[in-house]
């Protein structure tokens, strides 16, 4: 959460001082990177047995890295790479489980026409994702399983243009049904912010 909380006054701050330097975006290429809270707020209750609340972390840093190509001004496609953070909980038998989930999104972006400055838009796509959880018990024993599939993910944004090749962007996603019945099954939300490129 703390780095969304330095990330996102940095992007106020440079939407309200460089109003005036401001400059659509043309179609075309672009690329980027983003960073903030990753939420895996089921994780705990569907992976392993049943855990005390305080011993649980379902919260933490997600990224993700992207590129994409507008069309038009109203849509365009994006691929990229995303990492959904890491989550670890005690049982109550003593033994420590850990996940991590990454992967491939392709989407569709949509942004509403009409906005003079600020583009507000929406996405919908697969996402390909690997799913690594480990398992170590009280001797020190650790078992690892692993499951990858194809689910869908929805999104929304803004983006915000600093100069004609440089923005920046908040963005919010939901992943849904990660996971299958060895590994559990669960939703995750990433909340990021960071920086876009144009050519």
């Amino acid at each position: 959460m703390k780095h969304v909380f330095f990330i996102l006054p940095i992007c106020l701050l440079a939407i309200s001082s460089n109003h005036v330097i401001a400059a659509d975006f043309a179609n075309g290429f672009y690329f980027g990177g983003n960073g903030g809270l990753a939420d895996n707020s089921s994780v705990c209750e569907e992976i392993g047995s049943p855990v005390s609340p305080r011993n649980c972390e379902d919260q933490g840093f997600g990224w993700q890295i992207f590129a994409g190509w507008q069309f038009f001004k109203w849509i365009g496609i994006e691929g990229g790479w995303t990492n959904l953070g890491q989550t670890s909980h005690l049982e109550v038998t003593g033994t420590t489980l850990q996940s991590e989930t990454e992967g491939l999104q392709v989407n569709v972006v949509a942004t509403v026409p009409g906005l003079e400055k600020i583009g507000l838009y929406f996405k919908a796509g697969a996402f390909l994702w690997d799913l690594e959880v480990s398992q170590t018990d009280n001797l020190g024993n650790r078992q690892e399983i692993s499951d990858k599939d194809v689910d869908y993910v929805l999104g929304a944004g803004l983006r915000y243009p600093l100069t004609e090749s440089v923005g920046i962007g908040l963005e919010f996603q939901r992943f849904s049904d990660i996971g299958n019945s060895k590994t559990g099954s669960f939703d995750a939300n990433l909340i990021t912010a960071g920086l876009l490129f144009r050519f």
